[in-house]
C-alpha cells in the first residue's frame, strides 16, 4: 500500500487509510506500508510500516494537495519501487495522488492495482485554492485518467466520485466503500492528554452547536458567523458554536471575523484534539454542524456524527445529500440565515430533533458499521481482484 500522507496522523485520509489497512489485515492480509517520513507508527498485526527518508526542515504536511509533496512522492516512488524487488507481492493499493505512482509501478511490475480516490485530485486543487488555471486543472484530469486506466478496480468513498470515474473511463470496475468509525478502534491511536485545550472550552450551560474539522474556506466557517447572527436577531442568546479544528492561523483568521461582527458571545474556537476528545465533545454536543459549501466528497465527520445519533445540520449540497436526507438530519441551504434557521429548530423541535438523531444512528449501523464496511472490502479482493488470502 502506497500512502502519500503522514502516517498516522489524526486527520481525513490518514484515517481513511487506517480503516483500509485494518480491514484487510483482519481479513487475513498482509500489508507493507510505504508512506512518508512524518507521522507516528501505530501497531496493527499484520502490518509493517516502511517510511521513506526525513528531508532536513521538514516538520509538516498541510492538509490537502501542495507543491511541497512533489519531492516527497518522488521518494515514495523509489520506496515503493525497491519494496517490489524485493518483495513478492499480490497487489499494488495506492490512494490519492500516489495512484500515480501506482499505475507506473503496475506497468512495469505487471500486478494489479487498486486506486483508493478519496476525492478528484482537479477539484482538490479548486477546493484548496492551490490553482483554477485551466492547463494546471488540464494536466490534474490527464494525470487522473492516467491512473483510472491503469488501475484494475477504483475504490470511490461517494457516488460523485463514482460518476468521476466513468466520465475517465467508461470500463472501470468501480465499488464505493464510505467512510466508517469503530470506537473499539481509538486504543490504536496515539494517545494525547487533550485536558488543556478542553478546559477553555467552558460554556456556562449554554446550548452546544459544534463543528469539529478543518477551517479551510470550504468548509463554509462564514455560513457559521452568518448563522449565529440570525440566532441573536432572534433573541437566541444562549447558544454557543463551539469550532474545534484548524491551524493556528486558521483559527487567529476566524477569531477575527468573529470579533469584527461582534459575535464573541456566541463562539469558542478550540484546537484540534484527538479522535477520543473529539467523540467526547460530540456526545457532549446539542447538534453537530457541517456548513460546508464546495466540493463534493463526503466530509468524514458525517460518519462520527452519524454513528452519534445526535442532530445533525448541513448545507444542503451534494457533498452531504449522498449521504444525508431530510429523514436523518436538518439541510439548510449554504448560507447563514438558512442554516440559522435550522439550528434554531433543531434546538426548539427537541422531538423532531431525537427522532431524526435516532434515524441517524440507525442509517449508520444498517450502511456503514465497520462490519459492513469490512465485507465491502473483502468484495473488492475476492471478487475482483486477487481470490480469497491464504490462511
Amino acid at each position: 500500500m502506497i500512502a502519500p500522507e503522514p502516517f498516522f496522523q489524526e486527520r481525513g485520509t490518514p484515517f481513511s487509510e487506517f480503516y483500509r489497512i485494518k480491514a484487510l489485515t483482519d481479513l487475513g492480509h498482509d500489508v507493507d506500508l510505504a508512506t512518508y517520513s512524518l507521522g507516528t507508527d501505530i501497531e496493527i498485526e499484520r502490518m509493517r510500516i516502511f517510511r521513506i527518508m526525513k528531508l532536513p526542515g521538514l516538520k509538516h504536511i498541510k492538509v490537502g494537495p501542495s507543491w511541497t509533496k512533489l519531492p516527497l512522492d518522488f521518494l515514495l516512488f523509489w520506496k515503493a519501487f525497491f519494496l517490489l524487488c524485493r518483495n513478492r507481492y499480490d497487489v499494488i493499493h495506492t490512494h490519492e495522488e500516489g495512484g500515480v505512482i501506482g499505475a507506473i509501478l503496475k506497468i512495469l511490475f505487471k500486478k494489479p492495482h487498486i486506486f483508493d480516490m478519496h476525492s478528484s485530485l482537479s477539484e482538490q486543487f479548486i477546493n484548496f485554492n492551490i490553482s483554477r488555471n485551466r492547463v494546471v486543472l488540464g494536466s490534474i484530469r490527464f494525470f487522473e485518467k492516467f491512473i483510472i486506466k491503469h488501475s484494475d478496480c477504483v475504490i470511490v468513498i461517494c457516488p460523485h466520485l463514482e460518476d468521476k470515474v466513468y466520465e475517465a473511463d467508461k470500463r472501470a470496475k468501480v465499488i464505493i466503500i464510505e467512510n466508517t468509525i469503530n470506537p473499539a478502534f481509538f486504543h490504536y491511536f496515539p494517545a494525547r492528554d487533550d485536558s488543556d485545550k478542553l478546559l477553555p472550552l467552558q460554556d456556562n450551560g449554554k446550548k452546544r452547536a459544534l463543528y469539529i474539522g478543518t477551517f479551510e474556506h470550504y468548509q463554509g466557517m462564514d455560513i457559521l458567523v452568518g448563522a449565529a447572527q440570525y440566532l441573536r436577531k432572534q433573541g437566541m442568546s444562549n447558544v454557543v458554536f463551539l469550532c474545534i479544528g484548524g491551524n493556528q492561523s486558521q483559527q487567529i483568521q476566524l477569531k477575527k471575523i468573529i470579533t469584527e461582527q461582534g459575535m464573541e458571545d456566541f463562539f469558542i474556537v478550540g484546537e484540534r484534539v484527538s479522535q477520543v476528545s473529539a467523540e467526547g465533545l460530540i456526545d457532549s454536543a446539542d447538534v453537530l454542524l457541517s456548513p460546508r459549501k464546495e466540493g463534493v466528497n463526503t466530509p468524514l465527520k458525517i460518519y462520527s456524527y452519524l454513528h452519534s445519533g445526535k442532530p445533525i445540520i448541513a448545507t444542503n449540497l451534494v457533498t452531504h445529500t449522498q449521504i444525508l436526507n431530510d429523514d436523518v438530519a436538518f439541510l439548510a441551504e449554504p448560507d447563514g440565515e438558512s442554516f440559522g434557521k435550522a439550528v434554531l429548530e433543531a434546538l426548539q423541535d427537541e422531538k423532531r430533533a431525537r427522532m431524526k438523531g435516532n434515524a441517524a444512528r440507525k442509517l449508520f449501523e444498517e450502511c456503514y458499521a465497520y462490519e459492513h464496511y469490512r465485507e465491502r472490502v473483502k468484495m473488492v479482493l475476492e471478487n475482483i481482484i486477487i481470490g480469497k488470502p491464504k490462511t
